[in-house]
């Protein structure tokens, strides 16, 4: 723990005793100091919340918000530091034992006092036993009403195991099997969160399965269900899409298995989008037609409109649902075409068109064309190399001339003649038949005056 949290830390104790307050620190930042993680985050529930946090917040003159107003659940977040927070909350029920009994899930369900907090005297409040589920790697839920009391928590307790990678408990499964419908009661936004931060764990195959077995898969995007694919394969649809992602995670592991060119810097980017690639690995079959020989008509949902209207439902936002969208409509190009052109140096201007259309979401629409298609993986490789190590560095060079060069060259006014020289002009230097400024003024008015 930094020092700086420390003296907060301790004269939030000091104000707190001066008040007469008891003051607990709960929750995921008792949880995360078990398992030896940072925290960033400090939670504390207390009798007299708003007045101790406002209190604090003003003697050292600190930002705070209130997150809550609720009466009888007021909480407030103080910010500390740039991403580190206190929020306190208003202490549920008439005890710390009450209060964390109507707690989520068992390894949430810890208190200590701050005092025993700072002076590592690790006496900790423990009703629903969480810490014999910490040791055995188990996300339990507290009791029989914690999910209908909040059903997104159904959906929180496959994030929690996925983050953590822990095991739901059987009861906690039966139970959110029973009442998976309750999840559609839950605000869009909120399951936005949890459902990116799951499909954002580093191996998301055994939990998503684990969603689909419960139902709660099903009640959040039915979808999934109805599609054409799904009907005509029935179990074996599940089964072929479960063992899609299996192979997502393994690539997502070790990438340089599949692309050894790939660079940690390259994959890095790769990674940043792990959960739209997963999203769309999951969607991918929801239209059934799909528009693969040239730009959609349909701009407002890509071509894609039961994808694009699924994301929308779930609160994606639009540069999101463009990339998810862009990355299955790219992928399914890739696999009508089985990515031939690639393997052909003849081929390089379709090469360079696929490349140039596809954009930021080359990347991805290539690891959603390989899995089940391992067979494509060496021409995928090429394209990828094509794009970061050809495209991207004349992109980034900003081209031999630029519009400005045109115009004062050749008295031009801004037009569309302009676009369309660049368009040439970019295409002849990626692939290597542009290489100095005078070239590529000599093509310009070849352009301008065919004659």
């Amino acid at each position: 723990m930094p020092n700086q949290i420390k003296k907060y830390l301790r004269d939030l104790l000091e104000i707190s005793g001066a008040m007469g307050i008891d003051l607990y620190i709960v929750g995921g930042t008792l949880r995360d100091h078990l398992l030896q993680r940072e925290s960033t985050d400090y939670d504390f529930s207390l009798k007299g919340a708003e007045s101790l946090s406002t209190q604090f917040a003003r003697n050292y003159h600190l930002p705070f918000v209130t997150l809550d107003k609720t009466p009888g659940r007021e909480t407030t977040r103080v910010v500390i530091q740039n991403r580190i927070y206190f929020d306190f909350t208003e202490m549920q029920g008439e005890s710390i034992e009450e209060d964390l009994l109507m707690r989520d899930f068992t390894l949430n369900a810890m208190g200590i006092t701050l005092q025993n907090f700072l002076s590592g005297l690790w006496e900790i409040i423990d009703p629903a036993n969480g810490q014999k589920d910490i040791n055995q790697r188990i996300i339990r839920m507290v009791s029989d009403s914690s999910f209908p009391n909040d059903p997104l928590r159904m959906l929180r307790s496959f994030r929690f195991a996925g983050s953590l990678h822990f095991l739901i408990a059987n009861e906690t499964l039966n139970q959110i099997e029973c009442l998976n419908l309750e999840i559609l009661k839950v605000a869009p936004e909120r399951i936005h969160y949890e459902l990116t931060q799951l499909f954002n764990s580093d191996h998301l195959f055994p939990y998503l399965k684990s969603l689909g077995q419960t139902g709660l898969l099903g009640s959040l995007v039915p979808e999934i269900l109805k599609c054409p694919a799904s009907s005509r394969q029935d179990e074996s649809f599940w089964e072929t899409s479960l063992q899609s992602h299996k192979f997502m995670d393994q690539f997502l592991s070790f990438p340089k298995k599949f692309f050894p060119t790939l660079s940690q810097e390259r994959f890095q980017s790769i990674w940043e989008h792990r959960s739209l690639i997963r999203l769309a690995l999951l969607l991918q079959d929801l239209d059934e037609e799909v528009n693969v020989l040239g730009p959609s008509p349909d701009k407002k949902n890509h071509g894609l409109p039961e994808t694009c209207s699924v994301l929308r439902r779930l609160r994606f936002s639009n540069s999101d649902t463009v990339h998810i969208a862009k990355t299955i409509c790219f992928q399914k190009k890739a696999l009508a075409t089985q990515l031939k052109f690639a393997m052909n140096p003849a081929q390089g201007a379709e090469t360079y068109r696929f490349v140039k259309e596809a954009g930021n979401e080359l990347p991805s629409s290539l690891i959603l064309t390989c899995v089940g298609n391992s067979r494509l993986l060496s021409a995928a490789g090429r394209i990828l190399d094509f794009f970061y190590d050809r495209y991207l560095t004349v992109k980034k060079s900003g081209g031999l001339i630029n519009g400005d060069d045109l115009m004062q060259k050749f008295k031009l006014s801004p037009g569309p003649m302009i676009g369309k020289i660049l368009d040439q002009l970019e295409e002849g230097q990626v692939l290597g038949t542009i290489k100095t400024p005078q070239e590529a003024e000599e093509i310009a008015l070849g352009i301008i005056d065919p004659k």
